[in-house]
């Protein structure tokens, strides 16, 4: 593997140490909507803006989302919090008291404690703060085989769900949601390939109908992104996918939705 994809599986996947954990997902609880503070890198805070843009959409009348980012290992909690000028400004936000979910993403060799310090910060001024762990796909997509890339993204959200099956223990009366959407990437990659998603004629580039934004990390393309978003509104919102505003593609995206949801099953 060439040093540079060697440093950036480092960042992406994280590192882990626990078994899988037995504590119940409930409900969403959000069915307005949330005041949201996401943050996070290039992999994580365009899946929030499309986030952000299908909630305000749809009607959601309690939502609204505030923006942290920071590009590549920048973006993961342990080097965010080290970085005085972003600390201050995730500070600034969660010190309003009105922040009902904190999103956080994957990146750095992450460790139970750079996602406790943040925890820990955003419970003292919100008791009732729930948490969001959104794991993205692996970089290289463009240039992987599908089984290969579909194994990454596997084997990447089952090292950071260890991470937080240790915080739903460490914090048992603060929710911690857990998304691995990476998953996304692939379910359409596969169906790109084998000419299943009409509304992609490139697998990277410009426009609308590229599945990944460039060819060598793979950047989500625009469908990619928000169909991530819509699982995050699923998720977190209960959304009804079939009833919200977002686009209209010729591919079954309430399908999409539902399978990889069905991935995510054994993150509960």
């Amino acid at each position: 593997m060439p040093k540079t994809f060697a440093i950036l599986a480092l960042w992406l996947l994280g590192l882990a140490s626990t078994a899988k954990s037995d504590v119940p997902e409930s409900e969403p609880i959000f069915k307005d909507g949330a005041s949201c503070l996401f943050i996070g890198h290039s992999f994580f805070i365009p899946v929030a803006k499309s986030f952000d843009r299908i909630a305000r959409q749809s009607g959601f009348t309690s939502h609204e989302v505030k923006l942290v980012f920071s590009p590549g290992p920048g973006g993961s909690p342990g080097r965010l919090w080290s970085n005085p000028r972003q600390r201050k400004r995730i500070d600034e936000a969660l010190a309003t008291g009105k922040i009902d979910l904190m999103g956080m993403t994957v990146g750095g060799g992450n460790k139970f404690e750079d996602y406790q310090r943040w925890i820990d910060l955003a419970l003292k001024h919100n008791r009732e703060t729930r948490f969001f762990i959104g794991v993205p796909w692996f970089f290289g997509g463009p240039r992987m085989e599908s089984d290969r890339y579909n194994m990454a993204i596997e084997a990447s959200g089952d090292q950071n769900f260890k991470t937080a099956t240790e915080l739903r223990k460490a914090y048992p009366k603060s929710h911690i949601y857990f998304i691995n959407y990476g998953f996304v990437a692939s379910e359409l990659k596969g169906r790109f390939e084998e000419g299943r998603l009409p509304d992609v004629t490139k697998i990277s580039g410009l426009g609308d109908e590229a599945l990944f934004r460039d060819g060598l990390i793979g950047h989500g393309g625009p469908m990619m992104l928000e169909v991530s978003s819509l699982l995050w509104l699923k998720t977190l919102y209960g959304a009804d996918i079939g009833k919200i505003k977002r686009s209209a593609y010729k591919s079954n995206v309430e399908e999409i939705v539902g399978k990889v949801t069905e991935y995510n099953e054994r993150y509960k």
